[in-house]
C-alpha cells in the first residue's frame, strides 16, 4: 500500500464521523456518493499533506436545509415589502454571466416564497431582458469577500437604467459591508449574517486560531485553488 492511501485508510473511521456530523443518513446513496467523492477529493494531495486536509474536512460547517428555507422566507417577505404591487414587473437572476451560477440553486425556492411565475425568473441573461421589467434583482447562494458581486456591478451595471438589487442567502459582514459601500446596486441584503470568525482565513479567525497552522492551511488551499480557479484561488 503507498503511503497516501496508508494515510487515508488510517482515517477512514474519522470520514464516517464527518459524514455523521454532515446529517447524511448511515447507509443511504446520499451517503454512499460523499464518502466517495470524499476518499477521491483526498487522492489529489500529497502523503505529506493529507493531515491537513482532514483539518480542513473537520471544519467543514453544515448548514442544514431548514435554515436555508429560513433565510430565503426572511429574503422573501422583504423583497415583498420592497416592491410591494410592482412585484410583478421584477426579474430575478443568478448573480454571474452564466444563467447557471451557484446562486440559481436556490431561485425556484425564492420564485415559490414569492409566488411569482416562471416568466419573473427567465433562463437567460439579464441583458436579454431589458424591456417590460422595471427592477432587476440578482440572487446569490452566499457573499464572501465582496469582490464578485462589486466587480459584477462596477462592469455591468454602469449607464443601467433598470434599478438592480443584491440578495443572498448568506453573507460574511466584512464582504457584506464591501458590496453595500462599493457597489452599484440600488439596495444589499442577505437572510442570515456570518461573523466573519467563522472564516477559515481570517484574521480573526475561530475555525483555524492558530496563526502557524491558519497560515499553512491557507498556502495548500491556495496552491491548489490556483489550478482550479486561477484568478480567484
Amino acid at each position: 500500500m503507498d503511503p497516501k492511501t496508508e494515510k487515508i485508510e488510517a482515517r477512514k473511521e474519522d470520514i464516517e464521523n464527518f459524514l455523521d456530523e454532515w446529517a447524511f443518513v448511515k447507509g443511504s446513496p446520499s451517503r454512499n456518493q460523499k464518502r466517495s467523492q470524499i476518499l477521491k477529493w483526498l487522492t489529489n494531495f500529497k502523503p505529506s499533506e493529507v493531515e491537513d486536509a482532514f483539518l480542513i474536512l473537520a471544519k467543514i460547517q453544515f448548514k442544514e436545509d431548514h435554515l436555508i428555507r429560513d433565510s430565503i422566507a426572511k429574503l422573501a417577505k422583504e423583497i415583498k415589502r420592497l416592491f410591494k404591487d410592482s412585484l410583478s414587473r421584477v426579474k430575478f437572476f443568478p448573480l454571474g454571466e452564466s444563467p447557471s451560477s451557484s446562486g440559481g440553486m436556490y431561485l425556484y425556492g425564492l420564485r415559490t416564497e414569492l409566488g411569482l411565475s416562471e416568466d419573473n425568473f427567465p433562463y437567460t441573461e439579464f441583458k436579454d431582458n431589458l424591456t417590460d421589467t422595471q427592477t432587476f434583482v440578482f440572487f446569490d447562494d452566499i457573499i464572501g469577500s465582496g469582490n464578485q458581486a462589486t466587480k459584477f456591478s462596477n462592469k455591468h451595471l454602469k449607464g443601467l437604467s433598470i434599478k438592480a438589487y443584491y440578495v443572498s442567502v448568506f453573507a460574511f459582514e466584512d464582504g457584506l459591508n464591501k458590496v453595500k459601500d462599493t457597489s452599484l446596486f440600488e439596495k444589499v441584503f442577505c437572510g442570515l449574517t456570518l461573523s466573519d470568525e467563522e472564516r477559515a482565513f481570517h484574521e480573526r479567525s475561530y475555525v483555524f486560531t492558530d496563526e502557524e497552522t491558519r497560515s499553512r492551511l491557507r498556502k495548500m488551499c491556495e496552491k491548489y485553488g490556483k489550478k482550479l480557479y486561477p484568478k480567484h484561488p
